[in-house]
């Protein structure tokens, strides 16, 4: 799905096969690929970067992570466990 501009797409996949060999998750990684899917869709201050103002899901009762500290706990506990999949 493009929300916005035609070139979000190109350069996602583009990264994704450029560093197929090597790529690694990490929170470095998260970050970078944020950037280049978010780039034209959010402010520039917020591409590529966690949050640090609270959030809300319109019509829903979930209340994303509000503090950096949890969400950077959060991102690194995610990719521990992705990263012992097999």
């Amino acid at each position: 799905m493009i929300f916005a501009g035609q070139r979000i797409v190109p350069n996602f996949v583009g990264y994704i096969f450029d560093n197929l060999g090597s790529l690694e998750l990490t929170p470095a990684t998260i970050r970078e690929l944020h950037a280049l899917l978010s780039v034209d869709l959010i402010q520039r201050r917020y591409v590529g970067a966690l949050r640090n103002v609270a959030v809300g899901i319109g019509g829903s009762s979930y209340t994303p992570l509000d503090n950096r500290l949890q969400l950077e706990e959060e991102l690194r506990r995610i990719l521990d466990v992705a990263g012992r999949i097999k």
